[in-house]
């Protein structure tokens, strides 16, 4: 595509809505957005969309709900401005389940297609990261690490390496 859009943060309008059966026949929530600013990154500022730029893109961000999902999706929509408590509402597009004319960060990323046609564009909103919790770790998981890499690290001083658990969690 002559125009192709840079992948990157975008700030995005939606400007439709609907929830519908995908192809696998996981449910799924549709959002078409539009394209207002690009954040090059860096120090550089943000750059307006002409609309021109848009013609022939397929502005639509595809959510799609599965067990696995939908706790993501749950964060994108709620960093979209979504309150609803009830995501199935989404197709009424009333009240809190409207999400047209709500603005927010999206993120563009190009796809190979299975098919083995063009690239499709993957719009999806930004969601901060939650950090996840330091794991404990075991004396089992201590003895794979050193059955592991314990010679590798030997290797250059002629000893055997050792870990001890004290050892591995006050590095962590």
């Amino acid at each position: 595509m002559a125009n192709q859009l840079e992948e990157g943060r975008y700030f995005c309008r939606v400007n439709s809505q609907e929830v519908r059966l995908s192809r696998n026949e996981n449910w799924m929530v549709v959002l078409g957005v539009t394209p207002i600013l690009f954040d090059p990154g860096g120090k550089e500022e943000k750059v307006a969309i002409e609309e021109d730029r848009l013609e022939g893109h397929k502005l639509t961000a595809f959510l799609t709900l599965t067990t696995k999902s939908a706790p993501i999706v749950v964060r994108e929509l709620r960093a979209i401005g979504y309150t609803g408590e009830n995501p199935a509402e989404l197709h009424r597009a009333e009240g809190e389940h409207d999400l047209t004319d709500k603005e927010a960060w999206f993120t563009l990323k190009w796809r190979d297609s299975n098919d083995g046609k063009d690239p499709f564009e993957s719009w999806r909103p930004e969601t901060t990261r939650e950090a996840a919790a330091p794991s404990a770790v075991t004396d089992e998981q201590l003895a794979q690490l050193n059955a592991t890499f314990g010679t590798v690290f030997a290797a250059g001083s002629g000893e055997t390496a050792e870990v001890s658990r004290s050892e591995w969690t006050n590095e962590l």
